[in-house]
């Protein structure tokens, strides 16, 4: 959700050095912008038979939409239709998984699986109010339910409604205080907010979280760099480079600050 070398020459004019500097806080908010173009990670909540989902998903063609329609209508067993949704879903079938999800929903309205996968398909599809109501759906069916309330809260920022999105991450973290997901989300979204130092916080206890965690180094580059503190930021993204070393971002980000003689 990256390596090294030297910025600014110690005898160049004052004017020079802060051109260089005001250029990489520039590189900084860039980064940030890259961050936001990326699509949010969501995931799936877990078919609950795939196998039998697999074979399911397999006999009945969904391209075709009048078949579909008329065979999911007559379909009982809200598990098997939510696993076939989770199946077409990770193919990159949207739309036929959307009509899964609504119709375990019809069978099932408690299924906080079948609202939050809905969610997922319809902000697949473009349909952000539709996954505003779909996340929400889940929530009210599960109150705790920390992936429903991370994609929410992404999906808010993505329209730009920070204050509701950081008071969910919030709300997410009081139940998962150990998840390194909506620490890192909510970094996001404060830097979004232009507190780099708050953001800073979050990316640094994800990375604890999960030190493996390529993104949340990543981020914790981008905020130093966003506060003009180039040598934290080389260090950053040199790490990440350490655990993903074909991480483009991060490799641009090094090659912007150490540009090459």
């Amino acid at each position: 959700m990256p390596k090294p070398r030297r910025s600014v020459r110690s005898r160049a004019p004052i004017a020079r050095v802060a051109l260089a500097l005001g250029g990489l806080l520039v590189l900084g908010a860039a980064l940030w912008m890259w961050a936001k173009s990326r699509p949010t990670p969501t995931a799936i909540a877990p078919a609950t038979n795939a196998p039998a989902a697999a074979s399911h998903a397999r006999s009945v063609n969904p391209s075709n939409a009048a078949a579909f329609l008329a065979w999911l209508a007559q379909q009982t067993n809200a598990p098997e239709v939510l696993g076939i949704g989770s199946s077409l879903l990770e193919e990159g079938r949207a739309g036929q998984g959307v009509l899964c999800f609504r119709r375990v929903l019809e069978l099932t309205p408690e299924s906080e699986e079948a609202a939050f996968n809905l969610g997922v398909a319809l902000s697949r599809l473009g349909d952000l109010a539709g996954a505003e109501q779909a996340y929400r759906r889940a929530l009210t069916n599960f109150p705790e339910y920390v992936e429903a309330q991370n994609n929410l809260g992404n999906l808010l920022a993505r329209q730009k409604r920070y204050d509701e999105a950081v008071e969910l991450l919030r709300t997410a973290l009081q139940a998962a205080p150990d998840s390194a997901t909506a620490h890192n989300n909510l970094g996001r979204v404060l830097a979004e907010q232009g507190k780099p130092l708050e953001a800073l916080e979050r990316f640094t206890e994800a990375a604890k979280l999960d030190t493996n965690y390529t993104e949340a180094r990543f981020n914790i580059g981008a905020a130093h760099l966003t506060m003009g503190q180039t040598n934290e930021a080389r260090a950053a993204f040199r790490e990440t480079l350490r655990l993903r070393p074909d991480f483009a971002p991060a490799l641009r980000a090094l090659k912007r600050i150490d540009p090459m003689p």
